[in-house]
């Protein structure tokens, strides 16, 4: 059993983020604590199976999650859309989330830019997933 795992949370249960969610469990080193998409019924069957919390609401998930986990235990794996979810990000990146997100990074150079940019003056990671890498 792996000590100290990644306490975890979900945005978006679309095809990519079912991925990320299997491959994050498969790899036993994530603790799933939330799932959120705008979809609640397919949310709380998720969140029923892995006992975790269910939101319908990316900004709840976000400004509910528990402030005392230490921000290098925390991530959150991005799969909502960016047009969706782009404050939320920022919102998350800025509560020290460590953040993997699908790509694209973002909807246009300067909306990406700032993401770095705020993940470098939060002192956290921020990157995005090679899902192409063995196509």
């Amino acid at each position: 059993m792996i000590e100290n795992k990644l306490k975890t949370a979900i945005l978006g249960l679309n095809e990519g983020g079912k991925l990320l969610l299997e491959a994050a469990l498969a790899t036993g080193l994530f603790e799933i604590e939330a799932v959120a998409d705008k979809d609640i019924n397919l949310v709380e069957k998720i969140a029923g199976k892995l006992n975790c919390q269910a939101y319908d609401d990316f900004r709840q998930l976000i400004s509910s999650t528990d402030a005392r986990i230490a921000r290098d235990n925390r991530v959150l794996l991005v799969a909502a859309e960016t047009h969706t979810c782009d404050e939320y990000i920022k919102m998350a990146i800025k509560k020290k989330f460590n953040c993997l997100k699908l790509p694209p990074i973002a909807r246009y150079f300067e909306e990406a830019a700032e993401f770095v940019r705020l993940s470098e003056e939060e002192g956290i990671v921020f990157s995005i997933a090679n899902t192409g890498r063995y196509a």
